[in-house]
């Protein structure tokens, strides 16, 4: 769920969460073939079901059947996760541990396009997700770049190919209209 913000005020809180969250930019530690080959197989993905069934809600983001892509995602995933230092720098990012259990989900996502002019905002009160699930952990969301991320293809920062950002997952963040960007997100339970 979101609000919409009109584009001179989503403008200059883009550039404050652009300036807010480099920080917490890192160079994906994989080659750029396995890059390549996973960004091939997301671009043959279709949205899950859900997405097309509700197309009149405003998703900043639809998350991607990854079918026969799926072992290529988890691979991604575990070899970012069993990385005692992503963990370790994530934590430092966050100020606060982790819990037992790392991983809380993950998704192949691509950036919707919406109609009009106006920017989606996504706050606390608009969660639905599993961000909001458990107030005691909150969570982490590692979003990874499989294409150049950025306000052209509506993301909510720029973000080079092959590099990821962890954000609080009740930021405030608010996206840009534009849509085509594709990445890898993982809920951690950080």
């Amino acid at each position: 769920m979101s609000t919409l913000v009109e584009p001179h005020e989503a403008l200059q809180l883009a550039e404050k969460q652009t300036a807010y969250h480099t920080k917490a930019v890192r160079r994906l530690d994989c080659s750029a073939t396995d890059l390549n080959d996973l960004l091939e197989i997301a671009r043959g993905l279709q949205p899950k079901d859900v997405f097309k069934e509700y197309q009149e809600i405003r998703f900043v983001y639809e998350y991607l059947h990854m079918g026969e892509g799926l072992s290529a995602v988890r691979e991604l995933i575990k070899s970012w996760i069993d990385k005692v230092e992503n963990i370790a720098d994530v934590e430092s990012l966050m100020s606060r541990k982790k819990a037992w259990k790392v991983l809380n989900g993950f998704a192949v996502f691509k950036m919707k396009e919406q109609s009009g002019v106006a920017w989606s905002r996504l706050c606390d009160h608009g969660r639905t997700d599993a961000d909001l699930e458990n107030k005691n952990h909150p969570q982490t969301i590692v979003f990874i770049a499989l294409t150049k991320l950025d306000y052209d293809n509506g993301f909510f920062m720029p973000l080079e190919s092959g590099t990821y950002v962890c954000i609080d997952s009740t930021a405030d963040i608010v996206y840009p209209p534009s849509g085509g960007g594709m990445g890898v997100m993982m809920y951690l339970n950080i």
